[in-house]
């Protein structure tokens, strides 16, 4: 890491143990879920959804994004000044700070975690700074060819831990079903299997992340009668 780089705490977490998102028990203890809450569980569709603007006030927003866990919607918040994105491995992070910075000049590059085939790095601005709109920094990052996708910083709103999006959902079978039938329902996900543990527990990943958004993809699948349960494979911070 060179000098000047900073890396947060974050755990990349590939799930299989009975629907809970965990590689340990102390992160299962960091993803307690929080019950419900109304007013957060509301769905509404991307194209509805107001950019997202930094600010110095307002860190998070509720965007009415959730998941399931296990059978029940979580709400998640938008961090309002730093977003996630996965370069290509051929980019490091000096030039991917100069990327962020020419759609963001005031952004910072922060190292987060490595992922399958790659790593994670949060695009963050100061929450002194001008208002920018992340929606807009996001669609300019997913046009570039080296950019395999970039989402937002989310948080559970009761226990603060803040969770990065990556491109896998991770899953667990009705009695019966079948990952190939599953996969062939939901064509247009571009879905395919990179892990499997056990008989029917499965990680997948969107082909399109850039075009197809894991979180919803995810919220799909929970709500197939084919699937027990599904669930974005987060990276957590810890």
């Amino acid at each position: 890491m060179k000098e000047g780089q900073k890396h947060l705490a974050w755990k990349y977490i590939l799930v299989l143990t009975a629907g809970v998102l965990a590689g340990s028990a102390s992160a299962y203890e960091n993803m307690a879920q929080p019950l419900p809450v109304p007013d957060l569980l509301k769905s509404k569709g991307e194209e509805s959804r107001p950019p997202i603007k930094v600010g110095a006030v307002q860190r998070w927003q509720n965007a009415n994004d959730y998941y399931y866990y296990p059978g029940n919607k979580v709400p998640l918040l938008r961090s309002a000044h730093e977003y996630a994105v996965k370069f290509s491995p051929s980019v490091s992070a000096r030039i991917g700070q100069s990327v962020a910075r020419s759609l963001t000049p005031s952004a910072e590059v922060v190292m987060a975690a490595p992922v399958r085939s790659g790593r994670l790095y949060v695009v963050k601005s100061p929450e002194t700074a001008a208002a920018v709109d992340l929606e807009a920094a996001m669609g300019s990052m997913r046009t570039r060819p080296d950019v395999a996708y970039a989402f937002p910083v989310f948080k559970h709103p009761r226990t603060g831990t803040r969770v990065l999006l990556t491109d896998e959902v991770a899953l667990k079978l009705a009695a019966d079903a079948s990952v190939n039938d599953l996969i062939t329902l939901h064509a247009g996900y571009g879905l395919t299997v990179v892990e499997k543990k056990g008989a029917s527990q499965y990680v997948l990943r969107v082909a399109n992340p850039a075009a197809v958004n894991p979180l919803v993809v995810a919220n799909a699948l929970a709500e197939s009668e084919h699937v027990q349960w599904a669930e974005p494979n987060f990276v957590q911070e810890f």
